[in-house]
């Protein structure tokens, strides 16, 4: 089975404090218009690539929207997993989080299959990497064992440490620890009873170079995250700072 893990588009900027460099503490942002244009995109590269797995969502709504757009260019559901939340760090912006409930996102997004979503899907406690890895593998290892692809579509932190996970599992350490967060990127590996191979890292090849952003990677060049424009209005056609 093909286990493929890409990040979510480019969500909408909303920083109200200096401190938060990608605008998404203590909200649940959608897309942008670049960001939904990196999810049908993706979609398309998934079609070309032939798949026709199941898809499971981050029930965030900018992972939510991503895996919509998805299945809408595959013409298939996807469903939303709570243990595919982001990471908590700081339960700070937990407390402003209001979150959607299975009903509210099954309006919002069209081709999201009915299924339980525990609310709130979310908790005020932290995690750490080591929690959040222990967490994601205990969803995902049941899974390995079937046929059927498995699209998760995640955020930076879940992507890169289930990388990380099946990374060593393919014998390939050599890789580090950090596996970049390009929006839409896709990673992708071949899981067989035991035996892992890595096919693709980081991949962004679907991608034109304007339209490869990373959440930070915007105000890291002085420019908006939600637009990717300078303070005058204008976007800027670079590519933003990153690792893939």
């Amino acid at each position: 089975m093909l286990l493929h893990l890409p990040r979510h588009g480019q969500p909408v900027h909303a920083a109200r404090q200096a401190e938060d460099a990608e605008g998404l503490l203590g909200g649940d942002p959608v897309l942008t218009a670049l960001g939904r244009a990196q999810g049908r995109l993706l979609g398309r590269h998934l079609a070309r690539l032939g798949f026709r797995g199941r898809i499971w969502s981050s029930p965030y709504r900018r992972a939510a929207e991503t895996a919509d757009l998805v299945a809408g260019e595959l013409g298939v559901t996807f469903e939303v997993r709570a243990d595919l939340r982001d990471i908590v760090k700081d339960t700070t912006p937990r407390q402003a989080l209001r979150g959607q409930p299975i009903a509210e996102l099954r309006r919002a997004y069209p081709h999201l299959a009915d299924g339980p979503l525990p609310f709130p899907w979310w908790t005020m406690a932290t995690d750490d990497r080591a929690e959040l890895t222990q967490r994601l593998v205990r969803l995902v290892e049941p899974l390995l064992t079937g046929h059927e692809d498995l699209l998760l579509v995640g955020h930076g932190a879940t992507v890169n440490q289930l990388t990380q996970v099946f990374s060593k599992r393919a014998g390939r350490g050599d890789l580090g620890d950090w596996f970049g967060a390009w929006n839409a990127q896709l990673t992708t590996f071949a899981v067989e009873p035991g035996t892992v191979r890595l096919v693709r890292l980081g991949d962004v090849s679907f991608l034109t170079p304007r339209q490869t952003t990373a959440n930070e990677g915007c105000l890291a060049d002085g420019l908006d995250a939600g637009t990717g424009a300078g303070p005058d209005g204008v976007p800027r056609d670079t590519v933003k700072k990153g690792n893939p």
